[in-house]
């Protein structure tokens, strides 16, 4: 966000508050470039994952930056986002705890943006190909069919090599240590939540063959013809 434009909000909003406090969540670069990709997918993506095309250039410290400098590092909280860090693993909670909100009483919803595994994920790309998503008349087909891919979703979640996750932690030192430092995460923990594999199974050498294909659309039309 622009910063003149942060320090816009924080005039408007002194208007009615005279007391406020900035979130921010924080993702480990592995699980960052990762879920980019996942909803790039979502959305339409057709083109296969690359780490050069994927990984963000701005870091956490120059998004966060601009908040401090207008409210004042007192006011902006920096929570790393991963399940062993936040309240009870969840970052609803987190949140609304961070805010000191009570939530008894309140109900759950559906779990949206559930993350999908590594074959669904590549299937969804595929049919992005012939099933574009920037048609209007193609909508409310795509939204049921993403929701009928995290139904069946069961498989194994996207992982990275150590060799490209350590390549990202080497170009995001400095900007992990910021982190670490104001959400009182260690670096050591940053780096055992992130999503790495240890041998095969690099989201990267992911390939579906056709059999993989048709049983996981086997397993969608189900949900997706309507009943008579």
């Amino acid at each position: 966000m622009d910063p003149a434009a942060i320090t816009e909000m924080k005039a408007f909003l002194s208007q009615y508050f005279d007391d406020f406090q900035v979130i921010f969540y924080s993702r480990n670069p592995v699980d960052w470039v990762i879920s980019f990709y996942q909803t790039e997918v979502r959305n339409g993506r057709t083109a296969p994952f690359s780490i050069d095309r994927d990984f963000r250039t701005r870091t956490d410290r120059e998004l966060v930056s601009p908040w401090i400098e207008t409210f004042g590092e007192d006011k902006v909280r920096v929570r790393f986002f991963a399940r062993e860090t936040l309240l009870n693993g969840d970052i609803v909670d987190d949140f609304f705890d961070l805010i000191g909100a009570d939530t008894s009483g309140f109900s759950r919803g559906y779990h949206e943006n559930k993350t999908l595994d590594q074959k669904s994920l590549e299937v969804l790309r595929l049919l992005n190909e012939v099933y574009p998503n920037f048609q209007k008349e193609a909508a409310e087909p795509r939204k049921a069919l993403i929701r009928r891919l995290e139904a069946v979703a069961g498989g194994e979640k996207a992982k990275l090599s150590r060799d490209a996750a350590e390549h990202l932690f080497e170009r995001r030192q400095q900007d992990l240590e910021w982190v670490s430092r104001l959400s009182g995460v260690s670096i050591d923990t940053i780096h055992k939540t992130s999503r790495i594999c240890e041998g095969e199974g690099d989201m990267r050498s992911v390939k579906v063959s056709k059999d993989d294909a048709l049983d996981l659309v086997m397993q969608i039309l189900p949900g997706l013809i309507p009943k008579q």
